[in-house]
């Protein structure tokens, strides 16, 4: 996922979901972790395949 498409993602997530009610998972790769945590405020899990 590119850092372009990632930005588009976070704005269209932040228009649909309400803040309190809402759960979101998000599947990327390692390059994009930081970028999801700066735009998002998400955290990488332990789960490895």
């Amino acid at each position: 996922m590119s850092k372009e498409c990632l930005e588009k993602v976070t704005q269209t997530i932040s228009f649909l979901a309400q803040p309190q009610e809402s759960h979101l998972l998000l599947l990327t790769g390692e390059v994009q972790r930081d970028r999801a945590a700066e735009l998002l405020g998400l955290r990488a899990c332990n789960f490895r395949p």
